[in-house]
């Protein structure tokens, strides 16, 4: 089995740590495959979306999260089974940036490309993070690529508050070298944040008063 997510995020960060080459075929240099988009280049009214999606939002059933997360309410994970006008035209905008993506490694003979799933499927949910809110190092084993599209974010311009940040390192697994490969991204409003399902990733906590709302998603072969 090359293709099985948690294998390969151990797999990346043992590899690093004990410096070594990683032998695990899913994605042995997860970080760079990820890329950042925005809904304003698919949509010239992309806030209009947005603030019809956040108006929806008040509807959704959530309930409390305390797993992977901190001050954090979550819906279900079936935003596109059913979905809105409004989320259907998202869910084609993701899936369009979802082959851009794929177009934009095609040629990479990692498993995580040449196993493409070609029969998909998207599963997406809200989150909604409240002051003093954060994820903690986490993968989404079931998928095969995630994302995030950030519907609201934290206004911290001199500052790492509210940010997601992907590294190797995740699972409280052990670490010889503190010094493993991290990215940091500040989002904006629309991002669209595309990445291997096997990449640990985290939200930084942030301390105002205000709320950091996305919707999550993983393509997973059906």
């Amino acid at each position: 089995d090359d293709t099985n997510i948690r294998v390969a995020a151990v797999s990346a960060f043992a590899a690093h740590q004990m410096k070594k080459k990683d032998h695990y075929p899913f994605c042995t240099n997860p970080l760079d495959f990820l890329i950042i988009k925005n809904l304003g280049e698919y949509d010239s009214n992309s806030n209009e979306l947005i603030d019809e999606i956040i108006k929806e939002a008040d509807g959704y059933q959530l309930a409390w999260e305390s797993r992977t997360t901190k001050f954090d309410f979550q819906g279900l994970n079936d935003l596109f089974k059913k979905p809105s006008k409004n989320i259907a035209y998202l869910e084609s905008i993701v899936l369009k940036a979802v082959d851009e993506y794929y177009d934009s490694f095609k040629f990479d003979t990692s498993s995580f490309i040449k196993s493409w799933p070609k029969k998909r499927k998207l599963t997406g949910w809200y989150n909604r993070l409240l002051k003093n809110g954060y994820h903690v190092p986490h993968i989404h084993a079931v998928g095969w690529l995630s994302g995030v599209i950030y519907l609201k974010t934290i206004d911290s311009a001199h500052s790492d508050e509210g940010a997601i940040e992907f590294g190797l390192h995740g699972y409280c697994l052990p670490i010889l070298d503190e010094n493993y490969p991290r990215k940091l991204h500040q989002p904006k409003r629309g991002d669209i944040v595309l990445f291997p399902s096997s990449l640990f990733h985290r939200t930084i906590p942030f301390t105002t008063d205000v709320e950091r709302c996305v919707i999550a998603f993983d393509l997973k072969p059906s």
